[in-house]
């Protein structure tokens, strides 16, 4: 009977006040409308939910408004059903502000119910309005939340999008990576920008820490081109990371600063870059590298390594003797060199006797 189900529509057992309030939306009583909107501020949220989901049966409108302010206290998926089953616009507010909740649960409920009201919603004044809220979610701790954030700047058409990343990156070591990516994908141009400047001091710390993104700094450093790339990137040809040595060589190459001439040219001597990665980033830099006075310190060096058993740094060594003097086996430093290289003459592997006496040859010539 209707007057039992009011009375326990009213009822200090909260069971018994949401059983009722489930009976009279499912028999769509609508005298009971006014007494189920008064439900609304019980103290118990499963009987707030239960009265609810009953006005939403009964199709009264004037459910939404105390259901969009219920949802903005705490987000739940009773409320949200609500509200999508009215299709009521003035739900978008809270629920684009959902999509970066923390819970999983109800980012994916908020964006099923904003769908369900207006596939457009990501261009509506509401999505607009939450636009900060959005950049600020950009530099909040969970990756799935900035992740989320991104993506909603995105589809609002948000145009301030990648001076956010900027600041993420200016702001959040760990971040650092994950945004250089992102503008990547965004704008390819991104490094060009005035404002890329301001990530330098944090692909700098990048470089200089531990991981794989190391080799992505040193990348973003050279494209960005910023001359306080260079001394991090000299100290990073002597890592103990071959693949992140060679991808800084190739970094000064691109930034074209001659202060790395000298580390350039003696890191494959001391083995630690790749000869060819070490010839194209000098090339880079100055196409006359050779001629610099600091190519020219490592003079004995290379005459040293003219008779290592190592085809490639013989080899690096040659080109590097040529690029330094296309004359060097008539130089006094090759003269000098001629005990050193005839020593080798009695070495016990063939290779070596052999260079040992090709550049004897050369020299003596």
């Amino acid at each position: 009977m209707l007057w039992w189900k009011l009375r326990q529509l009213k009822s200090d057992d909260w069971r018994a006040a949401e059983r009722a309030a489930l009976e009279l939306g499912a028999a769509k009583e609508r005298q009971a409308a006014d007494p189920l909107l008064a439900a609304l501020g019980s103290p118990h949220e499963r009987v707030r939910f239960a009265a609810a989901w009953a006005l939403a049966e009964l199709g009264d409108p004037r459910v939404v408004e105390p259901v969009i302010a219920l949802f903005r206290a705490r987000p739940a998926e009773p409320y949200a059903r609500v509200l999508g089953k009215f299709k009521d616009p003035r739900a978008i507010e809270s629920l684009v502000v959902t999509l970066i909740h923390e819970d999983p649960a109800m980012r994916q409920l908020a964006a099923v119910t904003l769908e369900t009201i207006d596939p457009g919603w990501p261009q509506s004044p509401a999505a607009k309005a939450a636009i900060p809220r959005f950049r600020e979610a950009l530099h909040d701790p969970h990756p799935d939340v900035k992740r989320l954030a991104l993506e909603l700047l995105e589809k609002t058409g948000d145009q301030e999008v990648a001076r956010e990343l900027l600041r993420v990156i200016e702001r959040d070591i760990a971040s650092v990576g994950w945004a250089v990516r992102e503008l990547d994908r965004i704008n390819p141009e991104w490094t060009r920008l005035p404002e890329a400047a301001s990530a330098v001091p944090a692909l700098i710390e990048l470089l200089r820490g531990e991981g794989f993104e190391r080799e992505l700094a040193a990348e973003t450093l050279a494209a960005i081109g910023d001359p306080r790339a260079v001394d991090p990137l000299v100290e990073a040809l002597r890592d103990r990371d071959r693949d992140l040595r060679n991808a800084a060589a190739r970094a000064l190459g691109l930034v074209g600063d001659p202060r790395a001439i000298s580390s350039l040219v003696v890191a494959p001597l001391d083995g630690l870059l790749d000869p060819w990665v070490a010839q194209h980033a000098l090339v880079a830099i100055d196409p006359k590298w050779g001629t610099t006075p600091e190519a020219r310190t490592v003079m004995s060096s290379c005459f040293r390594k003219l008779t290592t058993r190592d085809w490639a740094l013989r080899e690096y060594a040659v080109s590097t003797l040529a690029a330094i003097d296309p004359n060097w086996p008539q130089s006094e430093a090759a003269r000098d060199a001629i005990p050193m290289i005839e020593q080798q003459l009695h070495h016990p592997d063939p290779d070596v006797r052999e260079a040992a006496a090709r550049v004897l040859a050369l020299i003596r010539r």
